[in-house]
């Protein structure tokens, strides 16, 4: 059979992919905030994040190194005023509020001054939470699973959550789904993706 798709948070999806894209458009500000200041050119994403990372450093770095390219030219070079690296400093700074800038994630790559997303790891986490079926089996699993849900809830519902009232109780029941907070033990439970995710390929 095809793949199929078993349970998807679409409210998941349009969260994470909004905060990538903000991450990108936070990094592509740090690129041309550093561009701006015509030092070193940026030719990969290591390079970028090493930006973000130490931004103080890399600006001494390529100051350093313009400085010692002027010196080893005869010719007298033009007295320039230089420029602040002030704008540059805030927009790194505002980089790092976006947690998918940072560099574990490798969402991103570097061309022709342009920082670009990396579609599959784009994707990857925002389908984190997407169950898939690859058999008939797995999809009947899941169907169980979500009928024990619904029993579940409608019995601890219909008995004003008796059974999540109990510390015993909730710790056995925790193993198997997301239980509400103590003091909403009527409300549903909801499915445990990560018991999903690694019981889905044993069905």
């Amino acid at each position: 059979m095809e793949r199929t798709i078993l349970f998807e948070d679409k409210s998941f999806e349009e969260i994470t992919r909004r905060e990538i894209n903000e991450a990108h458009e936070a990094l592509q500000a740090v690129l041309n905030a550093w561009d701006s200041l015509k030092l070193s050119s940026i030719n990969s994403v290591s390079e970028l994040y090493d930006l973000t990372i130490s931004p103080e450093q890399m600006y001494k770095e390529a100051v350093m190194t313009l400085t010692r390219k002027n010196s080893d030219v005869n010719l007298p070079v033009p007295p320039q005023r230089p420029v602040s690296p002030e704008p540059f400093y805030a927009a790194v700074r505002q980089a790092r509020t976006f947690p998918f800038s940072a560099r574990e994630y490798g969402l991103f790559s570097v061309s022709k001054g342009k920082v670009k997303l990396v579609d599959e790891q784009v994707n990857l986490y925002v389908t984190a939470r997407t169950l898939y079926g690859d058999s008939e089996s797995q999809v009947a699993f899941y169907e169980d699973y979500q009928a024990m849900l619904r029993v579940f809830n409608r019995i601890n519902q219909l008995t004003n959550g008796s059974l999540t009232a109990s510390l015993m109780y909730r710790e056995a029941w925790s193993k198997l789904m997301n239980l509400p907070p103590e003091q909403f033990d009527s409300y549903p439970a909801m499915e445990k993706i990560e018991l999903l995710r690694e019981y889905l390929p044993m069905a």
